[in-house]
Parts: structure tokens; C-alpha cells; sequence
């Protein structure tokens, strides 16, 4: 665990954080902290640290404007989409440009020349599939392959 003035603090989060993420699929970052009652940097600290351990798994999702992407978190191991399912010719696209590389949501529209929409839309499913790993700095989007 990383340590700052909210370490005590987000240690003593830690056990009704992981049972609150139990219950329920996938969080934003503002249910959950409007649900445990924390601040703002006491569960980011957090989840920070439960992302880093392998336990939580920081998503990326579309919101009404792919230009500003959000995040959920879930727990590493829940429920996963249907892996089955045939790539279409963008997400399969989008794995030979991610190849080797990291790249923001941007980057990956332009290589692609597509509209951002269809790219976002895309990326969010290969990461719903776990075949790309998001992880954000700030309110920035990169990705990679996953395994």
C-alpha cells in the first residue's frame, strides 16, 4: 500500500470497500465513495492500491461523450462478457494497432481513421472481453493489449 496522510484511513476502508464491490458488478468512482462515505483521496489511495495488487480491475466505459471517458472498477475475477463472440473488423483492428504498444483513445482514431465513437465503443468491449487493459492517468485513457 502506498503511504500517505489517508493510509490509516483507507487500510480501515479496505475490508467494506471489497465486500460493498461484491455486491454489484461494476462501481464508478463516485457510487462507491458516496456509498462508504469516504473522500476522495482515501479511496483513491485504495482502489489505487487494489488495482496495483490484482484485486480490483479499473474498467473503461463509455459515457455520453467518448471525449471524456470514465472509468468503473470491479472486482478481478467477477463475471466476464462472452468471450466467444467473434471479433468485429474494428476490435480486431484495434488489437494489431495495440500491439507492442500503448496508445490513447485518440491516437487509436486517427491510426484507424474512424470516428471516435466507433473506436470507444470498440475498446470498451475488448475491455469488457479483458483483451485490453485501460489504465488511466488523470482523466487520459491508455491502452494496451491484454493478455
Amino acid at each position: 500500500m502506498t503511504q500517505s496522510k489517508h493510509t490509516s484511513h483507507a487500510r480501515a476502508a479496505r475490508p467494506q470497500v471489497l465486500e460493498l464491490m461484491a455486491s454489484q458488478r461494476q462501481w464508478s468512482f463516485e457510487t462507491l465513495r458516496s456509498s462508504l462515505q469516504l473522500s476522495r483521496p482515501v479511496l483513491q489511495e485504495l482502489l489505487n492500491d487494489l488495482v496495483a495488487e490484482g484485486q480490483v480491475r479499473q474498467r473503461f466505459v463509455v459515457s455520453g461523450s467518448p471525449a471524456v471517458p470514465d472509468a468503473t472498477y470491479t472486482l478481478k475475477g467477477g463475471a466476464r462478457a462472452e468471450t466467444g463472440l467473434p471479433l468485429s473488423p474494428v476490435e480486431t483492428q484495434l488489437l494489431e494497432a495495440l500491439s507492442g504498444r500503448q496508445e490513447t483513445l485518440g491516437s487509436l482514431t486517427t491510426t484507424l481513421g474512424r470516428p471516435k465513437s466507433e473506436v470507444a465503443a470498440a475498446l470498451a468491449a475488448l475491455d469488457e472481453r479483458e483483451l485490453v487493459i485501460c489504465r488511466f492517468v488523470g482523466h487520459l485513457a491508455i491502452f494496451s493489449r491484454g493478455s
